[in-house]
């Protein structure tokens, strides 16, 4: 049994910041769980949205944004240019999260003011969480949800303008690595020091990279066999496993997925296994175009559709095609033949934990990358968005399901990522962060406290 950590004479609390999609910020309610589950109580920053799963995971909740919560970034759903393939990302970030820094500042000094901020961990784009710790003096984490965020020289992530090749050359990635911090530095530091500027603090530079990788501990949420560690990561890294958060456990809860449940279970009944399609957060408004290729490429093999979608809207569209709501993916990759996703990187983790082969579409920013490490895995198709026909989306996803070797390889990985935990894991090093501030400021031992989880592998599991 872990023990909690006292810092004086009360339990030791983290302040966590969530931005972004359910993809992005699951993995952090996960975390946390974990971390209340270990005794160290959390005040989970967030879009209001996610208040109900927050708190029923444990976790203290905190709209960002003030008492009403208006903060979200869920209107880039609604705005074509941002999933665009190469200026999207920054139309993104300098749109809907840096005119929103003031409001993490203030959430984060709130909570160091109420001594509930022993750590505070952030994500990549967490903008403003590293300033406040470095006024409260307290620990920053920085927790990354998907490779492309740690920007390697060794294990270069496919970035949204590269060649996607099993290998690049090294002069190569050396140059793009050099253009694409420089191209971001120009696109993101202006608006970054505007808003420093509000808050009476002095100009700064390069707040992508090298200020969002100079935190006490950086995590990766990913499996090491997805991306391994590699020699030019962060200082003080760790690559923790994908930390799972579907809220399947929650589905016979809420009455609208029961109803969603008895219909997909209806929906198999009747039939073969189906191709299954989610389009995700970032392509809502290219879902209807998508779904009718998906269903032209399904219909032209013989085949049924299943399509995920964020609407409330369950319809049987027509013969051997089902849309349905909000389902948790573990709860319906496992009974696909083949899926069909964009490459966001929640919806990939579900993807190869399914152990059925995938065709990606990637649209913008981390999927592209990704989307390759996927491929590189063995367990899926790469399409390109631009010129995809349905005839090329039939082919694929055909050739998905009859090749032996993507079946194969999505059981491998599938076996892999059942014997790890990436939210225990990455909890683990939290609490060892605690413990030593707990040892500084108590002068006495914590460090008993940290416990080590048996069962749960820490190697690294990379596919041979």
């Amino acid at each position: 049994m872990i023990g909690p950590i006292m810092i004086g004479d009360r339990p030791a609390c983290v302040s966590m910041l969530g931005i972004g999609s359910a993809g992005d910020v699951h993995p952090f309610i996960a975390v946390g769980a974990e971390l209340v589950r270990s005794g160290v109580a959390v005040r989970f920053i967030s879009d209001a949205r996610f208040a109900g799963v927050a708190v029923g995971a444990g976790l203290m909740h905190v709209p960002l944004g003030g008492a009403d919560g208006h903060w979200s970034v869920s209107s880039l759903a609604d705005n074509p240019y941002h999933t665009g393939r190469t200026a999207g990302w920054a139309g993104m970030l300098r749109d809907e999260v840096i005119p929103r820094i003031p409001s993490v500042v203030a959430a984060l000094r709130a909570a160091v003011a109420d001594q509930q901020s022993d750590v505070i961990v952030s994500p990549h784009t967490g903008f403003g969480a590293p300033w406040v710790a470095r006024e409260a003096g307290v620990p920053w984490v920085m927790m990354a949800t998907a490779p492309a965020s740690w920007c390697s020289l060794v294990d270069p992530p496919m970035y949204p303008l590269m060649p996607d090749k099993d290998r690049y050359r090294p002069w190569l990635v050396k140059l793009g690595v050099a253009f694409g911090k420089a191209m971001t530095n120009a696109a993101l530091d202006p608006a970054i020091n505007k808003v420093r500027r509000t808050l009476g603090m002095s100009k700064g530079r390069a707040f992508a990279f090298d200020e969002m990788m100079s935190a006490d501990l950086n995590l990766g949420l990913w499996s090491p066999s997805f991306r391994g560690p590699a020699s030019d990561d962060p200082a003080r890294s760790s690559v923790c496993g994908f930390a799972w958060f579907d809220r399947s456990e929650h589905a016979q809860s809420d009455a609208a997925m029961r109803g969603r449940l008895r219909r997909l279970t209806d929906f198999l009944s009747a039939g073969d296994a189906p191709i299954v399609m989610t389009t995700g957060t970032a392509v809502v408004h290219l879902a209807e175009e998508l779904e009718r290729m998906a269903a032209s490429a399904a219909w032209s093999l013989g085949r049924r559709l299943v399509i995920l979608s964020l609407s409330d809207d369950d319809t049987q569209l027509e013969r051997g095609v089902l849309r349905l709501g909000f389902l948790p993916h573990s709860m319906v990759f496992p009974h696909a033949r083949v899926i069909l996703h964009h490459g966001g990187m929640g919806t990939t983790a579900q993807a190869l934990r399914s152990g059925r082969p995938s065709v990606v579409v990637p649209f913008a920013m981390d999927q592209f990358d990704n989307a390759r490490r996927s491929r590189l895995v063995g367990a899926s198709i790469t399409l390109r968005r631009r010129g995809l026909t349905v005839e090329r989306l039939a082919a694929a996803l055909m050739r998905a399901e009859q090749e032996p070797g993507f079946q194969n390889a999505a059981m491998k990985i599938r076996d892999l990522l059942l014997r790890e935990d990436g939210a225990v894991l990455a909890a683990m090093r939290i609490r060892e962060l605690l413990a030593r501030r707990a040892d500084q400021s108590l002068g006495t031992s914590a460090s008993a406290a940290t416990g080590m989880v048996p069962g749960v592998t820490t190697v690294d599991t990379r596919i041979a």
